[in-house]
């Protein structure tokens, strides 16, 4: 060992350790690393907010991640900037590195290497579309963007004057009820026909439920058509016009709106409706162990109910109906609830619709106008003689028997659609007879007894009144 060796090698007692000073120096580089990569991080996150200072500190609005920036295709391939990985170096040191940013340009020549990266130019924005000539038509002030111009806003005084007049006649018509109830004058279905209605329909249903494969069957059936059916109303949503699924009539009063076919809501309640009315009159008709009798039965009570339970009968799945409802707002409902509470009074409890309005007629004004008297009455029937227009007439008289469910005045409705006036000019006595509305009295009548107390006694008045 030579003497620089050995002068290198010797240390005074008591001092530390020779290489803890190499270990220092070794740390302070790599503190300084440290620190500038994280100045480096701090610039590179801002990027897009503005030019980094020499701090790190970053200026600027935009909010543009360095891990979104992209190498254009003009510029050459570089790795994309990243988070900073920390890895163990020699000596224990942790080291921070920094994945580059993009490359950019080449620099020219003589380039100082201070000099900063220019920019990127910021991105053209997007040039905003002409205005249309035409101004497009702007929905009301409640509709959102997108919904059809609904007549808003609602009056909400009329709203609620309609709302009142709704519930005043549905409890003048619950009150109807409830009268003829108490009074004993309803008319209400006889149980011996809502039993026939069970007995019928219970045949049927007991064809199917006796072989479980025979109504797994039919179920199937039923649940495919409405699948079918479901696919085309998405197909009807986006834009398509697919082909009906359901078997509909030609022609059909119901439902003669447009948007029974244009629109993908009543569409498909319209095809619904079909498919299952079909599908209940199918089970009918495949019933094997019904008579004809029955199965005639079952078919027209199916078809009664089918007919209640369309979707044209209610507001809310009636195109037409709706938007009557939402332009009148509500109007039209008060109308029925009037008309329906007025039929129940009339039918006496019962629901009687009337075709036409009573108060508008009233017989020896504007109806039955032809002069006459009665000249008998028993409990069946009363006996009118019209009063002759000629000098003289004719020997033989003329007796007129309505139908029992048409008034004496049938023949009778105004000057110009009279027969019986017509017949008075010809010279002719005319007698008619005039029934009187059955009700608990009349029960022990049979069509044997209106013959003898009804068209043969007023032959006999008559005889005796003319000779």
């Amino acid at each position: 060992m030579d003497a620089a060796g050995s002068k290198s090698g010797r240390r005074k007692p008591g001092r530390a350790a020779a290489p803890e000073p190499e270990r220092s120096k070794d740390r302070a580089p790599a503190a300084k690393a440290g620190k500038k990569a994280e100045t480096q991080v701090a610039a590179e996150v801002a990027v897009g907010k503005g030019k980094a200072n020499s701090k790190g500190k970053a200026t600027g609005t935009d909010k543009v991640s360095a891990r979104s920036a992209r190498p254009s295709a003009a510029q050459p391939k570089a790795k994309a900037a990243a988070a900073p990985v920390m890895t163990k170096g020699s000596k224990g040191v942790i080291e921070v590195s920094v994945a580059a940013k993009p490359a950019a340009a080449p620099k020219p020549a003589g380039a100082s290497k201070t000099a900063a990266a220019p920019e990127p130019a910021a991105p053209t924005p997007p040039p905003k579309p002409a205005p249309s000539a035409e101004k497009p038509a702007s929905p009301g002030p409640h509709a959102a963007p997108g919904e059809p111009n609904l007549p808003l806003p609602i009056d909400m005084e009329k709203l609620t004057q309609v709302s009142t007049e709704i519930l005043t006649e549905s409890g003048k018509a619950g009150a109807a009820m409830l009268k003829a109830l108490e009074t004993g004058d309803s008319a209400s279905l006889v149980p011996d026909e809502v039993a026939e209605i069970a007995k019928t329909l219970g045949a049927v249903a007991q064809y199917w439920l006796q072989d479980p494969k025979r109504l797994v069957e039919a179920q199937k059936n039923i649940s495919l058509d409405l699948i079918t059916l479901w696919n085309a109303t998405l197909h009807h949503v986006n834009g398509e016009k697919p082909d009906p699924v359901a078997a509909m009539p030609a022609r059909d009063a119901r439902f003669a709106d447009p948007e029974w076919n244009e629109h993908p809501y009543f569409n498909f309640l319209k095809q619904a409706y079909f498919l299952g009315s079909n599908w209940v009159q199918g089970l009918v008709d495949k019933a094997e162990t019904l008579d004809d009798h029955t199965r005639l039965k079952a078919a027209f009570y199916v078809r009664q109910l089918a007919s209640a339970l369309s979707p044209s009968n209610f507001v809310m799945t009636n195109p037409e109906l709706l938007r009557t409802t939402i332009q009148e707002q509500g109007e039209n409902i008060a109308r029925g609830m009037k008309m329906l509470a007025e039929d129940i009074d009339a039918g006496k409890g019962e629901l009687r619709i009337r075709q036409t309005d009573g108060s508008a007629f009233e017989v020896g004004k504007n109806l039955a106008t032809t002069p006459g008297k009665v000249v008998f009455r028993n409990e069946l029937f009363e006996l009118i003689q019209y009063t002759p227009t000629t000098e003289t007439v004719f020997k033989t008289p003329l007796l007129i028997v309505p139908p029992w469910i048409n008034k004496f005045y049938i023949l009778d409705l105004n000057p110009e659609k009279s027969f019986i006036r017509w017949a008075v000019s010809q010279g002719l006595t005319v007698f008619v007879i005039s029934w009187i509305n059955p009700d608990a009295r009349h029960r022990k009548y049979d069509f044997e007894g209106y013959m003898k107390k009804g068209v043969i006694e007023a032959i006999r008045q008559i005889e005796e009144a003319t000779g």
